[in-house]
């Protein structure tokens, strides 16, 4: 069986969660197997500061993503669970997703009040 993601939640625009269908295992290098690059060639590319490695949950500690642009998010073909289970082929290894949506964000709450 291969290692599959299960949910991708952006937490904020600084952390990300991932779930996958085994739990990864951890190694040094572990940050250097996720890529997240935006769609908008304009903006810039966000790098991976730090992971945790919970069970079968990682979470992604990131540069800042611009809210509501689109990114993909990619895992090196290295990774792998604790059982020996790898991302295998392109078709798996990423993940699309919209960058954190600011709740608290001025202009978002005065377009709010006209709706």
């Amino acid at each position: 069986m291969n290692l599959r993601v299960v949910n991708l939640v952006v937490q904020s625009s600084i952390s990300i969660q991932i779930e996958f269908t085994e739990e990864v295992e951890y190694s040094i290098s572990l940050k250097d197997q996720f890529l997240i690059t935006p769609q908008n060639t304009n903006l810039p590319t966000p790098k991976v500061l730090s992971v945790l490695v919970s069970d079968n949950f990682v979470e992604l500690a990131i540069q800042p993503l611009t809210p509501y642009e689109k990114y993909k998010l990619t895992f090196d073909v290295g990774l792998v669970s604790i059982n020996g289970n790898a991302i295998l082929n392109s078709d798996e290894n990423s993940y699309f997703f919209l960058g954190y949506e600011d709740l608290s964000e001025p202009i978002r709450t005065n377009l709010l009040r006209y709706l």
